[in-house]
């Protein structure tokens, strides 16, 4: 882990904004009939990796969870 201008990569430093090598993670999709099913299985899966299960897995990957849903 790399500590820049002395801040370390820690959870909370990345959480707070303190740690200036970090950033949000967005995730962008193409737009589809709202009555589609690619609709409704890119909705499931974005409501998945928000809920706790989601989250709990970008967190064992390495990354920050997102701080709105955990």
């Amino acid at each position: 882990m790399l500590s820049i201008q002395g801040v370390d990569p820690a959870s909370k430093n990345i959480a707070d904004g303190s740690y200036p090598l970090a950033d949000f993670f967005y995730s962008v999709r193409i737009k589809v009939d709202e009555e589609s099913e690619r609709a409704e299985n890119a909705g499931r899966l974005i409501e998945w990796i928000l809920s706790l299960q989601g989250q709990k897995l970008v967190k064992a990957t390495g990354y920050e969870p997102s701080s709105d849903s955990f």
